[in-house]
């Protein structure tokens, strides 16, 4: 993760100064990574900049959230789960409170950043894929995979959830919102399937009128910042163009201002600004996430890391075959995700031969495999979100048959 400090905003040329930008690099632990880098936002910043929070995989399977303030060598853990996500954490305008997603729960919590319990805000939402904090504290806004074409509205201190209807031309999912200064707008971006790769568009919504407005026809992850910009990436370039909050209408042309920004293929990127202009962002090369060869190391001592296939591919999960780790499992997301649907699919890999062959059912969606205690048989979850249903079942072919 790298910041900056945002510069002033422009000035006529007999007037203008070159302010000083200060960059700085902090290197999560190892063994830590961010959290889903690229299915949601793990990072958020204080208004004021003097703290981050960020949402790490744990080593157990499930997240981590931290908390580092600028005075600090050490983050804080302030939140631990052996199995959840912890989706978007987002700090209140005041930076006393937090609140983040739990999909597998199907809710979104709120909880002090000095500690405490956690208060539920609202259930049944399943994949959050936006989430702010209006400026005044008041509210917070999301976007819901499933609900396409609706922004949802949540008093801060929890009860019933509004659901906003947007009269777009054409069928929209939407990700990434932030609610603009005021508590008058918030900013969207509108994709034609819940999985779409494409740009989308980067809009604006009045809360007091319900008109929208188009402002980028092909960009992602747009943020405001206080010196009046819109900020946005194209292609892991973040840019800015002048904004009115006003009048919600852009003022001036987009230039770029950093490059090699990590975005991922489906737009998500790990960036935040504060009110003093600090910007927070995972650094990058190019658009698509890296692939990744399947190796094997030991967690303790200096060993080195055994590479185990050349085979690459984004893998999501891993399972080892006992007695002798041959055979290893391998869920795998697809490079092309059904245009409605998406999909993930489980192979067992022959360490020996090193062929994967695909676990054939008729079950599209596998995942989580986990192998017998002789290794002979692998179980895996199957599941379909337009039937609703979820099962375990064992695929007929053996590990390591014909």
């Amino acid at each position: 993760i790298g910041w900056l400090f945002w510069p002033e905003p422009p000035v006529p040329p007999a007037e203008l100064s070159q302010p000083a930008v200060e960059r700085y690099t902090y290197t999560l632990p190892q063994r830590e990574s961010l959290a889903s880098p690229a299915s949601f936002s793990s990072i958020d910043v204080a208004r004021d900049g003097s703290a981050i929070v960020y949402a790490v995989r744990s080593l157990s399977g499930g997240n981590d959230l931290f908390l580092r303030t600028r005075a600090d060598l050490v983050p804080k853990r302030i939140a631990s789960s052996t199995r959840e996500q912890f989706r978007f954490p987002t700090l209140s305008p005041d930076g006393e409170w937090l609140v983040y997603g739990i999909p597998e729960e199907m809710r979104v919590v709120k909880r002090a950043v000095r500690g405490g319990p956690t208060t539920t805000l609202c259930r049944e939402l399943k994949y959050v894929d936006g989430l702010s904090w209006s400026p005044s504290g008041d509210f917070l806004v999301m976007a819901e995979n499933e609900k396409p074409d609706t922004l949802l509205r949540v008093n801060a201190n929890g009860g019933p959830v509004e659901e906003i209807k947007l009269p777009h031309e054409e069928k929209s999912w939407i990700r990434f919102v932030q609610v603009l200064p005021g508590d008058r707008a918030v900013l969207y971006v509108t994709f034609q399937s819940r999985y779409d790769r494409s740009p989308g568009k980067i809009r604006v919504f009045s809360f007091e009128t319900g008109e929208i407005k188009e402002l980028i026809p092909a960009g992602t992850f747009p943020l405001y910042a206080s010196s009046g910009h819109l900020l946005f990436l194209v292609d892991s370039t973040l840019m800015a163009a002048p904004f009115d909050v006003d009048s919600l209408d852009l003022t001036g042309v987009a230039v770029p201002v950093v490059e090699e920004v990590w975005q991922s293929r489906y737009g998500w990127a790990q960036i935040a600004i504060s009110d003093d202009g600090t910007l927070y962002y995972r650094q990058g090369e190019g658009q698509e996430e890296a692939l990744k060869s399947i190796y094997l190391r030991q967690l303790e001592g200096d060993t080195e890391a055994e590479t185990i296939s050349a085979k690459s591919g984004l893998y999501r999960q891993l399972a080892i075959a006992p007695p002798d780790g041959r055979y290893i499992a391998i869920q795998k997301e697809l490079n092309d995700y059904d245009e409605e649907e998406g999909s993930t699919t489980i192979s067992i890999l022959d360490r020996l031969r090193d062929v994967a062959t695909p676990l054939g059912s008729e079950h599209a969606k596998q995942v989580e495999p986990v192998f017998s205690p002789d290794g002979t048989w692998i179980y895996v979850a199957s599941y379909d979100e337009e039937e609703n249903w979820f099962g375990i079942y064992r695929p007929r072919r053996e590990v390591g048959g014909e």
